[in-house]
């Protein structure tokens, strides 16, 4: 459910002055910092305001604009790579990673900052060690963070990534080695050295 608020917001106020505004008018006191605004353009992409675009003179706000309050993508990251890597709990670890694969399709501000902390190398750790649903899942999420060019130059950053795919292609699990076949062909398609990168 989405709540929709009418509020004016003044530029000569900080950025955490604004959030805090929002925050108050929306009902939510505890964990403010966490917080940011996303920007709905008109084009409906959207993207995470910071102080530093919040004083930029070149961001301006359009007459009716549409702006969402929601976790700083930094904050939404930390807690999916505690779900990873903190629990033992199978049941979780498997729904984080159902979850993943859209919230790194649908929101490339979490997407970039889930990259950026490590965030694929966690889901290795998942294929390795979990179930094989759990690690379909996560191979499904990996498929996704490589759509981003962060995301594809941080896995082939270390051979080991690719040397993993491919060993886990011998894989009993049907599911399993289609998605590590897939992946293994994405990178060998989208990468300037794919092809000698995978088969050296």
């Amino acid at each position: 459910t989405t709540l929709g608020i009418d509020i004016d917001l003044n530029r000569s106020d900080s950025f955490l002055q604004v959030v805090t505004l929002v925050c108050e008018k929306l009902g939510v006191s505890e964990r403010v910092s966490d917080y940011t605004l996303q920007v709905v353009e008109e084009n409906q992409e959207s993207r995470c305001l910071t102080e530093e675009s919040w004083i930029d003179p070149e961001f301006k706000i359009l007459s009716r604009q549409r702006f969402l309050l929601r976790e700083k993508p930094s904050v939404l990251v930390t807690k999916t790579k505690s779900s990873l890597n903190d629990t033992e709990d199978k049941t979780v670890i498997k729904q984080v990673c159902f979850s993943l694969k859209t919230m790194l399709t649908e929101d490339a501000a979490f997407a970039e900052e889930f990259i950026a902390q490590g965030g694929m190398a966690d889901l290795m750790t998942v294929i390795r060690k979990s179930s094989n649903v759990s690690a379909g899942y996560a191979l499904s999420a990996l498929r996704s963070s490589l759509n981003y060019l962060s995301g594809l130059e941080f896995f082939t950053s270390k051979q080991e990534h690719v040397f993993e795919l491919y060993e886990l292609i011998g894989s009993d699990a049907t599911i399993i080695s289609r998605q590590c076949l897939e992946l293994v062909f994405v990178i060998c398609s989208v990468h300037a050295e794919g092809f000698c990168f995978c088969y050296k």
